[in-house]
């Protein structure tokens, strides 16, 4: 499934491990840009995701409250357990 996963948009990754019951959506990661965090990164839990729409999703944090992420600065999906990367952003040709 995994090799499948990375040939996916990003957005049918995340729906394909919200609807499938036996991906348990807990284990996975979302690391997307975030100015101003340590190395311009921050790295949030699957579970925490409450919409996914065509070009942003929307999680909830204890520390931030609802935040709206566009899709395009999403870099990676893992998977916690395994550390296995399961989808990353391709990098630019220049």
């Amino acid at each position: 499934m995994v090799s499948l996963l990375k040939s996916m948009t990003l957005r049918e990754v995340l729906n394909r491990i919200r609807w499938a019951p036996q991906s348990g959506n807990s284990v996975y990661q979302i690391t997307y840009i975030h100015r101003g965090a340590v190395g311009d990164k921050r790295t949030i839990l699957f579970s925490d995701i409450h919409e996914i729409h065509a070009s942003w999703f929307l999680y909830e944090s204890s520390d931030s409250g609802e935040t709206t992420i566009p899709l395009h600065r999403v870099t990676e999906v893992r998977n916690q357990e395994s550390g296995e990367v399961i989808w990353k952003k391709r990098e630019r040709q220049t």
